[in-house]
């Protein structure tokens, strides 16, 4: 089967040959001016921060470098994280394009639509989900809705403030900046939007989950 090829498939494919698997490949994307460029060192530094043990991206591309490197990050820290990135096709084969081996370990390809994410890896998800980016409502066929929809479908497996990350949350030709208005009324979120770059919202969950709570514990100044 032929697979479709991926958004910017040639920026991917240089990417991943011209750079080694470093944080310098995050820098390299941050100076192009298109699609999550200016938000691959965001996504990478909220998984950090969070101590994700579970990433979960919906929507394969050079994000998925940002996560995976992330997820490399948080295991050389000693947090047993992994990826789960989902897309409709297979697009496993790209990363075999690179110089460097990546650790399997470290991602669990999921093929199919976002509704169909959650039930096969029930059981990956039995701790909750710290960390999620959903880059797949770029669609002018997509509704509001629909949108508002499929982002609550996930909400009660994230552990309290955990984050969601949507990407085209200002973009004035799909709706997902519509749903982001019905999400801010949702007391039990607290929902902003990077104004740059198509608009990168995040929404946190700020009431209890099943899954526990995502606590700050890094060190500040001063602490022993």
């Amino acid at each position: 089967m032929n697979l479709p090829d991926i958004h910017c498939k040639e920026d991917f494919i240089s990417t991943l040959k011209n750079q080694e698997f470093c944080e310098d490949m995050i820098h390299g994307m941050f100076f192009d001016d298109y699609s999550t460029s200016k938000h691959a060192l965001v996504l990478y530094s909220m998984a950090i921060g969070l101590k994700a043990k579970t990433i979960v991206e919906v929507g394969f591309g050079r994000s998925t470098l940002a996560l995976l490197l992330a997820v490399e990050h948080l295991r050389q820290s000693e947090v047993d994280s992994n990826l789960i990135c989902c897309d409709r096709y297979d697009y496993s084969s790209y990363l075999h394009v690179m110089d460097t081996e990546i650790d399997k370990s470290m991602i669990t390809f999921v093929v199919g639509d976002a509704k169909s994410l959650i039930r096969p890896l029930h059981g990956k998800l039995s701790n909750g989900i710290d960390f999620m980016f959903l880059d797949y409502f770029s669609s002018r066929e997509r509704s509001a809705e629909s949108t508002y929809k499929a982002i609550h479908r996930f909400l009660p497996y994230m552990r309290q403030n955990g984050i969601i990350a949507v990407h085209d949350t200002i973009e004035k030709k799909y709706f997902v900046k519509d749903a982001f208005k019905c999400l801010r009324e949702d007391k039990n979120l607290e929902v902003m939007s990077l104004p740059y770059n198509y608009g990168l919202g995040l929404i946190r969950k700020l009431d209890k989950s099943e899954y526990g709570k995502i606590e700050d514990n890094w060190k500040k100044k001063g602490d022993k």
